[in-house]
This record gives structure tokens, C-alpha cells and sequence, in this order.
């Protein structure tokens, strides 16, 4: 080899060797941002499809609950009886208190709401009243925005019908911001949206919510998407605030509503931007010296970010579906104690039941709001049990806590919180039987590593356990006690003391 030629050999091998890494790190930054973009569409995908499950259900609860309020009266008019506007308001009891139904004659005139306010219950919709008139059933409205409160909302209508004519129209006013919980659940992250249109492209609802009503009719899901398939995800600019998002699409069964889930498409590439940055500062001042070590680092970054995206995936699938597992759980608890409530049963029994439900809802609450699944913390799960177990009962009787933040098993928090159920929900109905004002303190602390005391003392008239422990509120602390412990007392001295100690975390 000449001499001369050396030095350009092997300049040219190091440049076609820098080439070589180069493409490699190229490429490397390609497959990392399909599979980030990949990500983000199986998660818009994911919480649309979690957001047509919630939508689902509270669509078909309103089916039931119109068909129920039809058959509480005879014509709807001003002349409703006393009773018929009673049964209208408790049917209404059984769905979320922020949804409110309303009753309108052949007329297009509310005539009765189960609102306290009725001026706040919006005017049913021209379109909407002349559609039920001319023979349609079921009306499912677009975003109704009030021009002076600018409450934003939508309506599910439901036409009546007596002796074979339009005698009137049933409806529900439902908030629109229904879809904060669901976006809060979600976590899509800063600019992501969670909304649901209906098939003719007008919104129902948004959140966060928008000035205006909004209708999609003439872009690409309602022309073209839609019509080929009920399931997707595609890339847009939203007309709504400019903003360019992936959003994550579904049609809701048994309604003309589609579901919607958005992110911002700058804020998910935001961690695939950061990682190239980094990579980049890390081989570009050893590109020329090190030829090989870089095309050797380059596979192992490329392994580790496609192992991590995978990882990624599957934990961000995992959550999602337990979040939903959890608030389904929640969800049929809550109708469960709706159910309770509408029963011909006595109202102290009512109480009881619901009481203890909610016990088990907080559990589920807790899990889906913190994405802690195995273990509970004890401290805000009992200030939500107490506050809801107070506000059941009449009178002024005041909780005062002291905790310690203590963390327990799933498994010996349910049972926890159904004996504090039972002995505060005692204290309520039997300790201040002579006056209405006293106080109930809740104490909890950790003794050891895997043991904790739970203390409920009021300033009752106090009572005997030998004598008054035969109940079933007996009964089930006496059971829930015998899985985290067995190992309670009660000690009568200017009221009643409630002690007992638990294990922290269950033996396999």
C-alpha cells in the first residue's frame, strides 16, 4: 500500500464507519418514535374505549329511569298531585345528584322538575320537542349552554304517549362536566381531552369544556373514519383550540353518541424528543474515536428502548384497566345502595345498609384515584368513612380524629372500616339519645411493625356490651374482628370506649 493512500483509507473508513453509526442511531431514533407514537395511540384507544363504558351505563340508567317516570302519572300538567310529585322526586333519588329530570306537557312547558330551582332546568330544545312530537322516542340532545349562567349541559328525552297520543315529554338534564371524573381518572397528561359527540357531529360534551357548541360533521371522523369503522385513532388539529392531538375514537352501543380521548401529541413526544437529546449529547463528541463502542451502544439503547416502551405499555394498559375495574366495582356498589334506598324497608335499616356499602365503595375510590391497588392507606379512608357515616344521622354530633398514618393490606382495611361503620354508626343512633349535641373521638396509631390500635370513645350515656351485644351490629364487628385480630374491648366510663388491636399485613 502506498503511503500516501494510508491516511485516506483510513479516513474513508472512518467516514464510511461514522456513516454506518450514523444510520444505525438514525434508525434507532425512527423505531423509538413509532413506538412512542404506537404508545400513545393504544392509550387514546384504551381511555375511549373506558369513556364509552361510563357513557354506556349512564345512558342506559337514564332509558330506565324515564321509563320509570312514566308510569307515575296520569297526564303531566300543572295539576299533578301531591304524591305523584313526590314518587317523580324519589325515582329521581336513584341517579347521581347532579342530574336532575324534568317533565313537560304536549306543549313544549315544564310543568314539573325534581330541580328546587326550576329556572335553573333548561328549556327543552325546539329541534328536540318537534322531533318527539312527530313520533320519534328517545332524543339524545347536542351541548345546551345556558346564556346566563353558562351552564353547559345535554338532555336524554323520552317522549309520552297516553291513550295513543303525544301526551308530553320526560327528560334528563345531565351535567356536562360528567366527563371531568372520567378525565381526571384517565391521567392523559397537560392538553388532553376527554368528549363525546353525537352521530351527527354536534357535541354533547367536553372536558375541559368549550365556550361554544361545536359541531364536526364536515371533518375527517364523521366523512370518512366513522363510516368504515366504529373503533380507531387518528391525528387532527382540533377546531376547538388549535391544538394537534391524537385522538383515540369509539361508537357508544345503544346510543348515537361517540366516545372521544385525546392527547397532546407535543406533550407525548416530549420524552422521545428529551431521550434523542441526550443520546445525542452523549455520542456526538466520541463519534470519531469511537466508531465501534457506538455501534455496539447503539444496539444496546436500542434494545433497552424498545424493552422499556413494551414495559411501558403493558404497566400504562395494566393501570387503566384496574382503574376501570375499580370504578365499575364502585359504580355497581353506588346502584346497589340506590337500590337499597328505593325499598319499602325502614329508614334506620336503609341507613345501615347503605353505610356499610359505602365502606366497600371507599375501598374501590381510594384505589382508582391514588393507583394504589394492594395496599390502603388508612388515614384518608377513615376521614371518608366518618364524614359519610355523620352525615347519615341527625344532630350535632362532632368527630374528631387523631391518626397516624398507617398502611395496611387491602385485605384487613375492608374488614377495618366495616367495624368502624358499625360501632360509630352505634355511638350515632344510641349514645345521644338524651340530647342531640356530643362528640365521638376516632384514634388510630402503629404499636410495632405489623400491629395497630384503633380507639372510637364518645361522650354518651354508655352502655353495657353484655347486655347489648346480641344485634347484628355485634354480631359483624365480632366476625370482621375475628379476621385482622380478634382482640377488642369496650369500656364504659363517662360514655363508651371502643379498643382494638388489628395486624397490619395478613399471613400468607
Amino acid at each position: 500500500m502506498e503511503p500516501g493512500r494510508a491516511p485516506t483509507l483510513i479516513f474513508a473508513v472512518v467516514i464510511a464507519m461514522a456513516a454506518v453509526v450514523a444510520l444505525l442511531i438514525g434508525l434507532m431514533f425512527w423505531q423509538n418514535y413509532r413506538d412512542t407514537l404506537k404508545n400513545a395511540r393504544t392509550k387514546v384507544e384504551t381511555s375511549a374505549q373506558v369513556v364509552a363504558a361510563n357513557m354506556e351505563w349512564l345512558a342506559g340508567g337514564s332509558i330506565l329511569l324515564l321509563q320509570r317516570l312514566d308510569k307515575v302519572f296520569s297526564v303531566p300538567n300543572q295539576n299533578l298531585s301531591e304524591a305523584t310529585r313526590q314518587e317523580f322526586t324519589e325515582i329521581t333519588k336513584s341517579f347521581p345528584a347532579q342530574v336532575s329530570a324534568g317533565l313537560f306537557d304536549e306543549q313544549g312547558k315544564l310543568v314539573f322538575t325534581s330541580n328546587s330551582d326550576e329556572k335553573s332546568f333548561p328549556q327543552l330544545p325546539e329541534a328536540d320537542f318537534m322531533a318527539l312530537k312527530a313520533g320519534q322516542k328517545w332524543f339524545y340532545s347536542s351541548l345546551i349552554i345556558d346564556p346566563i349562567t353558562h351552564k353547559q349541559s345535554f338532555m336524554i328525552d323520552y317522549r309520552l304517549d297516553r291513550d295513543g297520543k303525544f301526551a308530553g315529554v320526560a327528560a334528563l338534564d345531565v351535567p356536562a362536566d360528567v366527563t371531568s371524573e372520567m378525565w381526571d381518572s384517565l391521567k392523559l397528561g397537560v392538553n388532553s381531552t376527554v368528549s363525546v359527540f353525537r352521530g351527527d357531529g354536534w357535541l354533547v360534551t367536553r372536558f375541559p369544556p368549550v365556550k361554544a357548541p361545536l359541531n364536526l360533521s364536515n371533518y375527517v371522523l364523521f366523512t370518512d373514519l366513522l363510516p368504515k369503522a366504529g373503533v380507531g385513532a387518528y391525528e387532527t388539529v382540533s377546531p376547538a383550540d388549535g391544538v394537534t392531538r391524537l385522538v383515540g375514537y369509539r361508537t357508544i352501543k345503544n346510543t348515537p353518541y361517540v366516545a372521544l380521548a385525546a392527547v397532546s401529541l407535543k406533550e407525548e413526544l416530549k420524552s422521545f424528543y428529551g431521550f434523542e437529546l441526550r443520546i445525542l449529547a452523549i455520542l456526538a463528541p466520541l463519534l470519531l474515536g469511537l466508531i465501534a463502542m457506538l455501534w455496539y451502544l447503539s444496539k444496546v439503547l436500542s434494545r433497552e428502548t424498545a424493552q422499556r416502551a413494551l414495559l411501558e405499555k403493558s404497566d400504562e394498559q395494566n393501570k387503566l384497566l384496574l382503574r376501570e375495574i375499580h370504578h365499575r366495582v364502585k359504580n355497581n356498589l353506588q346502584a346497589v345502595s340506590s337500590l337499597v334506598r328505593l325499598q319499602p324497608i325502614p329508614s334506620e335499616l336503609k341507613i345501615d345498609m347503605a353505610n356499610r356499602i359505602a365502606s366497600m365503595t371507599a375501598i374501590h375510590e381510594q384505589a382508582y384515584k391514588s393507583d394504589q391497588y394492594a395496599d390502603v392507606e388508612l388515614e384518608p379512608y377513615i376521614v371518608s368513612l366518618a364524614k359519610n357515616i355523620a352525615d347519615s344521622y341527625p344532630g350535632d354530633v362532632k368527630i374528631e380524629t387523631d391518626l397516624q398514618p398507617v398502611t395496611v393490606d387491602r385485605d384487613v382495611a375492608l374488614p377495618l372500616g366495616l367495624i368502624l361503620n358499625e360501632v360509630v354508626s352505634n355511638a350515632l343512633k344510641h349514645a345521644f339519645t338524651e340530647r342531640e349535641a356530643g362528640s365521638i373521638k376516632i384514634s388510630l396509631k402503629q404499636l410495632d411493625e405489623n400491629k395497630g390500635e384503633l380507639t372510637i370513645q364518645d361522650d354518651g350515656s354508655g352502655f353495657i356490651p353484655a347486655e347489648e351485644g346480641i344485634g347484628m351490629g355485634a354480631k359483624l364487628i365480632k366476625s370482621f374482628a375475628a379476621q385482622i385480630g380478634d382482640d377488642f374491648s369496650y369500656l364504659n366510663n363517662n360514655g363508651t370506649t371502643f379498643s382494638m388491636r388489628f395486624t397490619l399485613k395478613q399471613v400468607a
